[in-house]
């Protein structure tokens, strides 16, 4: 492994924690109790330039209706996006050049349990997809697999750190039907996820972001952490189907859920070999088809990485499924966890030759861009 810059640039020159180091790692108990979780107000944001006024009326029996004038062709359920903004390199390294991207953080309260515990789950038949590589259609998952490429498919059950800091997204934008993806907590307001995710078309206030840590809808308790709505969101645009290295935004919670729950660190490599060659690699994300559960691979080994700038992506076997973007790419280094990427998609290679021969692989963005993001959040959005 080449030399790299120092841990507090979000690189680092510690090996990475092997799979069996992970597993015998101490289990730390928890000390006190955890806060009492953060829910979201029943907020409406109304978008005109004249100020609202509003007018509850009973219609039966513990049933209420709330008028909101002048009349408006945006009322948006929940705290809204007010802002979401492309970050050009310039500004990027004005803002973050001085920050520090911090390494990871767990609370007292919070148990730690760097291999998860997990529930193996078969994929559901209706992900399955046809291999037939003569026409060129792309191989897929067969019915009642566990596996895809040798990766095991599990539902993630531990709440513990720092698998907490996962969560789901929800993203409800006018006009355009609800996106469900994933994110991770890598600051006490910060959250990483996809750019894809985020509906830049979409005005500024018109639209919402959801964000629950440790989100399991199979749970009597399924939002233990409580949630936030995001309040800005900075990064690359990118757009749905434009798998790229630069495929992923920091954004501001309105609430610091990483105050309660932790957050992990974030890395980046600045030799590309260094993400190579490992089975040390872990992610989470909720795919839509498991019904608001998260799913968990481990042993995921990056075996490509292609460059754009100071973007990475980072190419691993075929797993991922749709609202997974955003999920993070986890190392563990001194058993201290942080973020290699963020799940973007799908990227197929085609053979050159007389042979038509296809590839598909996931795709995970990262590199030094997305650490400058991450200080570009520090540096800009200080919890008070």
């Amino acid at each position: 492994m080449a030399m790299a810059n120092s841990p507090c640039d979000g690189q680092a020159r510690e090996r990475p924690n092997t799979l069996d180091e992970l597993a015998n790692a101490p289990v730390i108990e928890p000390v006190g109790t955890v806060p009492t979780p953060t829910f979201e107000e029943c907020v409406l944001t109304v978008l005109s330039p004249n100020r609202p006024e509003t007018h509850v009326h009973e219609a039966a029996e513990g049933l209420w209706t709330m008028h909101a004038g002048p009349k408006s062709p945006i009322v948006v359920y929940g705290r809204p996006v007010v802002s979401a903004k492309r970050v050009g390199r310039e500004e990027l390294h004005r803002h973050a050049d001085g920050a520090r991207a911090l390494t990871s953080f767990r609370p007292e309260w919070m148990r730690r349990q760097l291999m998860p515990r997990i529930i193996p789950r078969r994929v559901p038949a209706r992900m399955q997809r046809i291999m037939d590589w003569d026409y060129g259609i792309q191989a897929g998952l067969h019915e009642g697999q566990l596996t895809s490429d040798g990766l095991a498919f599990s539902e993630l059950a531990d709440r513990g750190w720092p698998w907490c800091t996962v969560g789901q997204l929800l993203i409800n934008a006018p006009g355009q039907p609800q996106k469900g993806g994933s994110a991770v907590l890598v600051g006490p307001n910060l959250i990483l996820t996809a750019s894809h995710a985020v509906p830049w078309d979409a005005p500024d206030g018109s639209w919402t972001m959801l964000f629950t840590p440790a989100y399991r809808s199979t749970d009597p308790t399924p939002k233990p952490y409580g949630e936030s709505y995001v309040a800005e969101v900075r990064g690359h645009v990118t757009h749905e189907d434009d798998v790229n290295a630069n495929d992923y935004v920091i954004a501001k919670l309105y609430t610091p859920l990483g105050n309660s729950v932790g957050w992990m660190g974030s890395q980046s490599f600045g030799n590309d070999d260094s993400y190579q060659g490992h089975h040390m690699w872990s992610s989470a994300g909720y795919p839509v088809s498991s019904g608001g559960v998260p799913f968990f691979a481990s042993n995921v080994e990056v075996t490509d990485v292609d460059s754009s700038g100071d973007g990475r992506e980072l190419e691993t076997s075929d797993f991922l499924m749709g609202g997974w973007s955003g999920g993070p790419l986890v190392g563990f280094f001194g058993l201290d966890p942080r973020v290699l990427g963020v799940a973007s998609g799908h990227q197929t290679e085609f053979s050159v030759g007389w042979l038509h021969v296809t590839q598909t692989n996931s795709v995970f963005a990262g590199g030094k861009h997305m650490i400058d993001l991450v200080k570009y959040g520090y540096a800009n959005w200080p919890v008070p």
